[in-house]
């Protein structure tokens, strides 16, 4: 198996576990991305936490956290390809959803 091939591999792992977690999810793309900023948020804290500690207290890096969470940032952005092309999304109430959704169809 090739890095690639790899990678894709644990994505799609990881896919597996969110859908185990919290079934099908078909948040608004707005949603979606808060979720993925959370993400890529936890990723780049992963990232800071074992730079900086080599550098400040010469620890050995280790960048298993980091690619769990670059794991789940890639998971994430997958499970809002496979919501957007479901388009259910669209049809579901979330808070206000509907409502904005009537407006901006109205406005196009």
């Amino acid at each position: 198996m090739n890095t690639r091939e790899f990678a894709m591999f644990s994505v799609n792992q990881e896919r597996d576990r969110q859908d185990r977690l919290w079934g099908e999810q078909n948040h608004h793309p707005l949603e979606w991305l808060s979720i993925l900023g959370e993400e890529f948020g936890s990723a780049c804290k992963a990232a800071n936490n074992t730079y900086w500690k080599w550098v400040k207290d010469g620890i050995t890096q280790n960048y298993e956290e980091y690619e769990k969470e670059v794991t789940q940032v890639a998971a994430v952005a997958v499970a809002m390809l496979e919501s957007l092309h479901r388009g259910k999304w669209r049809y579901q109430d979330s808070r206000k959803g509907r409502a904005i959704i009537d407006h901006l169809e109205k406005s196009s």
